[in-house]
This record gives C-alpha cells, structure tokens and sequence, in this order.
C-alpha cells in the first residue's frame, strides 16, 4: 500500500492539530521547495533531496518493445540518512 498526499495531509492534521486545508497546503508548500530548489534540501535524521540532469537516452517500451528518447532533464533524488536507514531495516 502507498500513501498519497491526501493520506499524508490527515497525518499532518492529526499530529499537529490543524486542519486538513492547513495541513495540505503545507505539505504543497514543501514540495514547491524541493522542486524549485537549485541546491539540496537537507533535512536533519531524515535525508537529502537532491536535483541531478539526466542526459538525453534512448528507452523502449517493454510492452511493445517500440523504442523512443527519453528526454534530458532535472530529476529530483532522495538518499535516506543512514538513521532511517537503520529505523526502516
């Protein structure tokens, strides 16, 4: 099973007693900052999130096995902290 936003906003809400509106609009304010970020964001026993280019490749479809390009572009990373690393494991 998958958390989506909406799942995360009513963590948010509950933990900090607030609102589902307030609580989705900072969960939007955070992702505004890490996809419009030019450096790392770090966040402290948690991770890093970090944007790399990614040249130009070529792909295929596995389905159909048609091939295309895949453009270049910034893709956002996360590296987990090695203490969640250890909490997860």
């Amino acid at each position: 099973m998958s958390l989506t936003k909406k799942d995360i906003s009513k963590k948010i809400s509950k933990t900090l007693l607030v609102t589902n509106n307030d609580s989705l609009i900072l969960l939007n304010s955070f992702i505004k900052i890490l996809k419009t970020s030019s450096t790392t964001v770090k966040l402290s026993k948690f991770g890093t999130f970090n944007k790399r280019f990614t040249i130009e490749r070529p792909g295929r479809n596995p389905k159909t096995g048609k091939e295309y390009l895949i453009k270049s572009a910034y893709r956002t990373f996360f590296k987990p902290s090695n203490s969640l690393k250890n909490k997860l494991n």
